[in-house]
């Protein structure tokens, strides 16, 4: 995940139903990112 920019990040997070306007840096996105995939199952 930490190679994926910021833009990227955001992108999945978006894809996997989630909303990047609420993650503030990295460290928020990849830990959003893991909790929906989380979800998915």
């Amino acid at each position: 995940m930490k190679k994926l920019n910021a833009e990227q990040q955001k992108e999945v997070i978006t894809f996997l139903g989630g909303n990047p306007d609420e993650t503030k840096n990295e460290e928020e996105r990849i830990s959003l990112i893991l909790e929906l995939q989380e979800l998915e199952g």
